[in-house]
């Protein structure tokens, strides 16, 4: 018996347990199983994948070590490397990744239990509704040294003023760098109320974001790395950064 059938008896009843998938009709699990192709491919190859807490934003490596899609779980190895001074929990939200041919797999999925075994403790996560993989990058990229920031106006989930500068930028969203330890404050998806930059007088930027990742910094000083991608930001506005940050790039480009 697999350790993620062990696991299904602790959640359901041995008279009330999902029936195995070949009791499906076969197509249903067909189609069940050709969804969660990628997930399965990962499975038979023992892919390494980039596991995020969303509640720390450490990061961590594993891999899948059992799928059940009848009940709609499958289980991780051990998280690499372990802090067992913020280790994850049940209830907690991890973020996989896997990238493969400039394409990116990625969903995120709550701990519903965790077992311990000789080689450490396993996660047994909800199976996501949706799995694929898709372009990395939609949109370009500029990135800003600390000698010529662009600064950042921000209005955390408490509506407080967070004075930040953007590490880069896209016309999708940035990362910002802001001084001291925010984790505490901070939840993936996140709604952050108000992100204003300019580059001049006639170009300014004003919409709202989501957190999409955090992290605690302590070199070259203490200051919380926050990415985000915006969500209201107008059409034309979105089309009018992505040119500046075209031209930017270019520009660097040919200086170099």
């Amino acid at each position: 018996m697999s350790l993620l059938q062990t696991v299904l008896r602790k959640f359901y009843p041995a008279e009330s347990q999902p029936q195995p998938q070949t009791a499906k009709p076969a197509p249903a699990a067909a189609s069940c199983l050709n969804h969660y192709a990628p997930l399965f491919e990962l499975l038979s190859k023992r892919q390494l994948l980039e596991i995020v807490s969303d509640q720390t934003a450490e990061r961590y490596q594993s891999m899948i070590l059992d799928i059940n899609v009848a009940a709609g779980l499958l289980m991780l190895d051990d998280l690499f490397p372990a802090d067992p001074m913020q280790p994850v929990q049940v209830g907690d939200t991890l973020t996989l990744r896997h990238h493969y041919n400039g394409k990116i797999l990625s969903f995120s999925s709550p701990v519903i239990d965790i077992e311990h075994s000789e080689g450490g403790p396993l996660h047994i996560l909800k199976l996501p509704k949706d799995v694929g993989y898709r372009q990395r990058r939609r949109w370009p990229r500029l990135s800003f040294s600390r000698q010529r920031p662009l600064r950042v106006q921000v209005k955390s989930p408490l509506r407080t003023p967070w004075f930040a500068s953007a590490q880069n930028l896209s016309a999708g969203g940035m990362r910002l760098n802001i001084a001291g330890n925010l984790l505490d404050q901070l939840h993936y998806n996140q709604l952050l109320p108000l992100v204003e930059f300019q580059f001049n007088r006639d170009f300014r930027v004003t919409c709202q974001a989501r957190v999409k990742g955090f992290r605690f910094s302590r070199r070259p000083h203490r200051h919380t790395q926050i990415s985000i991608e915006f969500v209201d930001m107008a059409p034309h506005q979105r089309q009018q950064l992505q040119a500046f940050i075209s031209a930017m790039i270019d520009s660097n480009v040919k200086a170099a």
